[in-house]
């Protein structure tokens, strides 16, 4: 486990993890290792649409990419990571942006200007948009 926002999720996160079925990555048609895999285990109550918590992907139009920061390169890892948690306004627009974990604070400024550049299409229940609340996502920043 690399980050949590509170201890008391790490065993029912982990237990959650351990029943999940992959189907192997991949390369000229034979399996291979995968290194390095990560995800994002997010819990709601009961009382809670978990639809509204997902990270969206199909209505997602406008994602503008980290900017490496040159300020960084000198004292970065090959590969730094911020953990970032935002709401979708009824509009589509990022708001509420924050950095819930990071890898190198060097690297919090440009997640957080990216995500917040970010838009979707607005999700749409019962006729109306709905704001979506605790989206989650990781910027990998890697310098190749």
């Amino acid at each position: 486990m690399r980050a949590s926002t509170n201890s008391c999720f790490h065993d029912a996160a982990i237990e959650a993890v351990k029943g999940w079925v992959f189907h192997p990555r991949m390369i000229d048609g034979e399996p291979a290792a995968q290194k390095d895999l990560e995800t994002v285990v997010t819990f709601v109550s009961e009382e809670t649409d978990p639809e509204l918590y997902l990270e969206p992907t199909e209505d997602l139009n406008l994602k503008i990419p980290a900017m490496y920061p040159e300020k960084c390169m000198a004292g970065a890892k090959d590969i730094e990571q911020v953990f970032i948690r935002y709401d979708i306004s009824t509009e589509g627009e990022t708001k509420n942006v924050e950095v819930v974990a990071t890898t190198n604070e060097c690297f919090n400024e440009s997640a957080v200007g990216s995500v917040q550049r970010w838009r979707y299409e607005p999700r749409i229940v019962d006729g109306r948009a709905l704001e979506r609340i605790g989206v989650e996502t990781i910027i990998t920043f890697k310098l190749e």
